[in-house]
């Protein structure tokens, strides 16, 4: 019948290439290759346009990878470069002499990026002031207000910059929130008895610069530093450009101006670009960096590292 000779023709026509984007083209024979028609060409375009998207984020992936474990490399090469800890007599000291320096290495980002950069054990210091210029053993030190929480014993508050705190329970703080470690090295100094007088003399200057550096500010002072070190007495010795804005203060530099007002230093260097691995060196002979100027007849004795897991 004619319904039926109808069912066979279309039942018996050859069936049609279907490409991935589902564009139909004519073919001879079942799943022959596709005709060069318009739809054709769009559909074999959009796959080699997905093979390449594919193959492109394959490579992106891979850069990434390669990037990071090149980062991940500079980082570890960076850390070696900080020196490792010197064997040091723990010891839990007891009678303070105003002078004394703590130094400390912490384990926050911020200060090991310094010890980085200036390739130094330590990343902070302070100044310790003991009776009689003070009630009790105090600490003298310049701080980013986000690295403790003790308010300062001059203004009554939280701050930044330099600030004065009780010695002991500074310690304890410094161990709870920072980690690592500190050290003692003790001063020498023939005739040097100093009153309450030296301790307004440092209050005074330390509120007249009440701000601690900026990040950018301290990367930005310790790598002029290095080069001015490194490079300066070869080439020319000029002073590196300033870097740390005029009412601010970073820790070295409040221990330096301590020193200086006391009679006890006489830097050759800006105090900005002084940190805390020129109080570190030449520890074993008793003495500092020879461009902090330390008096003759000063000596700075041999590091003891405070145990800090002891009440002091």
């Amino acid at each position: 019948s004619t319904s039926s000779a109808t069912t066979t023709a279309v039942t018996c026509q050859p069936r049609r290439w279907r490409g991935r984007c589902g564009a139909r083209a004519g073919g001879a024979g079942g799943g022959g290759a596709p005709p060069l028609s318009r739809k054709g060409h769009s559909c074999m375009w959009f796959n080699v346009q997905e093979h390449f998207c594919a193959v492109t984020v394959s490579t992106h992936s891979f850069s990434m990878r390669v990037a990071l474990q090149l980062a991940l490399l500079l980082v570890a090469g960076l850390l070696a470069q900080i020196p490792a800890r010197a064997p040091r007599r723990l010891a839990v000291p007891r009678a303070w002499r105003t002078g004394d320096m703590i130094l400390f290495r912490t384990t926050d980002v911020i200060f090991r990026l310094s010890s980085i950069i200036t390739r130094s054990e330590f990343s902070h210091i302070g100044v310790v002031v003991a009776p009689p210029a003070a009630p009790a053993p105090m600490i003298i030190e310049s701080l980013d207000a986000g690295h403790h929480s003790m308010p300062d014993l001059w203004t009554g508050r939280v701050k930044a910059g330099p600030q004065l705190h009780p010695l002991h329970a500074r310690l304890r703080e410094y161990r709870r929130r920072r980690g690592g470690y500190a050290v003692v090295r003790r001063l020498h100094a023939p005739g040097f008895r100093p009153g309450p007088a030296a301790l307004d003399r440092v209050r005074r200057f330390g509120l007249s610069v009440p701000h601690f550096p900026t990040l950018q500010q301290l990367i930005q002072s310790a790598g002029l530093a290095m080069l001015a070190e490194t490079y300066s007495p070869a080439i020319v010795p000029v002073p590196p450009p300033q870097a740390v804005a005029p009412d601010s203060i970073c820790c070295s530099a409040l221990v330096a101006q301590c020193y200086l007002m006391w009679g006890l230093l006489r830097p050759t260097v800006a105090c900005d670009f002084i940190y805390p691995k020129m109080f570190a060196h030449g520890e074993s002979e008793g003495t500092v960096h020879p461009t902090l100027g330390l008096r003759p007849d000063c000596r700075f004795a041999p590091g003891e590292e405070i145990d800090l897991s002891l009440k002091a």
